[in-house]
């Protein structure tokens, strides 16, 4: 974990899942926690040997790699906390992840684990878009979903800290399949990005760019091409399983995977794709012989 100085009262904590940080006298704003109470401990440390307060933590979305050090930022420091209404009520509720990802059931306890249920803490304020002042600090909060269901980002200053509405390419190539609830969503928020008139931003996993509109350009590109491989491998049968296309799309993109619930986030992102192939009329959900399948167009 290293403390980056953007500009100004503006800094970040690099690290495989980045944490904003912005400062005002006595008063200071985290953005984002990481995954865990061993993250929070690390940046709370760095923090204070730079002379650097929290007093607030504002959470861009509901995963836990960004808000599971959020309770232990609660009880050592008694930070308030902020998020947006849908993002709040899943960190309160953090089973809901589990939940949502095994299709409603109770989860089984695979995946019920430190990187899918973070603990629960209490959301102190909601925020919506617009002008707002968290800790002192005014700024332009904007919802950019897709890779979450509302995922606010903090706007300052010129600067975006962007969360996951864009990976940097690296990600993108390590992964592969990012991550989606919705992929209109995510694209739009993508083309708002690129209309920003702004100095830099910092994404959720990646390093601070100014000229972030090139990744930007290349997160869209990396959509548009897994959405033609994906009309492509619709292609190759009449109907099949959403099962059925994962196993297919996991093997084109030579991923393997032993985990159930690293299976289940890569059907979740496969079937936001095929979301949008249907919203563009390239793909069908039918139910045919009692089975929810996928149809070509």
């Amino acid at each position: 974990m290293e403390l980056i100085h953007i500009k100004e009262e503006m800094y970040y904590l690099h690290q495989a899942v980045n944490i904003g940080y912005i400062k005002n006298n006595e008063q200071g704003l985290l953005i984002d926690t990481g995954i865990d109470k061993q993250t929070a401990k690390k940046a709370a440390k760095l923090l204070k040997e730079q002379g650097l307060p929290v007093t607030d933590i504002f959470i861009t979305h509901a995963h836990t790699d960004h808000f599971g050090g959020a309770a232990w930022w609660r009880e050592h420091h008694n930070v308030r906390i902020h998020a947006s209404p849908l993002e709040k009520a899943i960190i309160e509720q953090p089973k809901l992840e589990p939940i949502y990802l095994f299709q409603g059931v109770d989860p089984v306890d695979d995946i019920r684990n430190k990187f899918l249920e973070g603990p629960p803490v209490t959301v102190d304020t909601q925020v919506y878009e617009g002008r707002q002042t968290i800790a002192g600090i005014e700024g332009e909060i904007l919802f950019l979903p897709g890779h979450s269901y509302e995922q606010p980002v903090f706007c300052r200053k010129g600067v975006v800290y962007a969360a996951d509405s864009y990976f940097a390419v690296s990600y993108l190539k390590k992964h592969r399949i990012p991550f989606m609830v919705d992929i209109e969503k995510a694209c739009a928020s993508l083309q708002q990005l690129l209309s920003l008139e702004a100095e830099g931003a910092v994404p959720g996993h990646g390093e601070y760019e100014q000229q972030f509109q090139q990744t930007v350009e290349a997160n869209l590109n990396w959509h548009q091409q897994l959405l033609d491989e994906m009309e492509d491998e619709l292609h190759k049968h009449s109907v099949q399983t959403i099962d059925a296309l994962t196993t297919a799309f996991l093997n084109r993109k030579h991923i393997s995977i032993t985990q159930l619930s690293m299976f289940l986030l890569y059907r979740t992102a496969v079937l936001a794709y095929v979301k949008a192939l249907a919203g563009q009329h390239k793909a069908q959900f039918v139910i045919q012989d009692n089975q929810w399948l996928i149809k070509p167009l």
